[in-house]
């Protein structure tokens, strides 16, 4: 996966979607997770880990804009823009 988005040269589409919920996670380690409204090629919500500044950062209900790229090895992925 690390190859697929290293080199990626796909300029990405932009999406939105809203934060319907907030969710951290314990265990062997945290994990800070935003559950986003469908958007895109997403037809249902789902979730996408965020690191804890950018958890603390955006608030439920509020916008974020996602940005889908096409993945170097064919296999598409998406992220956060702008946090």
């Amino acid at each position: 996966m690390e190859t697929n988005a290293r080199f990626d040269r796909s300029t990405g589409i932009p999406y939105t979607a809203i934060v319907q919920n907030k969710q951290i996670s314990s265990g062997r380690s945290t994990t800070y997770e935003l559950e986003l409204s469908p958007w895109g090629p997403k037809a249902r919500t789902n979730e996408l880990d965020v690191f804890s500044s950018t958890y603390k950062k955006i608030q439920t209900g509020q916008t974020v804009q996602l940005r889908l790229k096409m993945g170097a090895l064919g296999v598409h992925w998406y992220y956060l823009d702008d946090w």
